[in-house]
């Protein structure tokens, strides 16, 4: 038992400390950052399975997705960006704590965020 509770306090799944009391880790976001060949090829390969799973007019029912153009001030701009990061970290800390408390019927969601200040028309 000792040899594998030494296995998970070193790869970091686990803190085995004085007296033999064994913590878990807090469960916290996963943030992909950085550059390299690893890095982009997520952003690549997951982003776009995602939007071709869902980008649809006969998508799954239990699915949401949106697809929007529209002209805005730079502080509408900028307001939706902010509005999107804020509602983003509300649901992220509500997950984080259902999956810190070990609920049994969590589900898996992806979310995929993306704005820019760009048209898809030229000119």
């Amino acid at each position: 038992m000792n040899q594998i509770l030494r296995t998970l306090d070193r790869l970091n799944l686990i803190r085995w400390g004085l007296g033999g009391k064994i913590r878990v880790p807090e469960v916290v976001p996963i943030t992909w950052v950085g550059d390299g060949p690893f890095i982009r090829q997520i952003f690549r390969n997951w982003s776009q399975s995602f939007v071709e799973s869902l980008a649809s007019p006969d998508r799954p029912k239990d699915t949401h997705f949106h697809f929007r153009y529209l002209q805005a001030t730079e502080e509408t701009y900028a307001a939706l960006i902010r509005g999107q990061k804020e509602l983003e970290m509300k649901f992220l800390k509500q997950a984080i704590r259902e999956m810190q408390m070990g609920l049994s019927n969590l589900k898996h969601v992806r979310w995929l965020a993306a704005i820019d200040d760009r048209s898809f028309f030229k000119g």
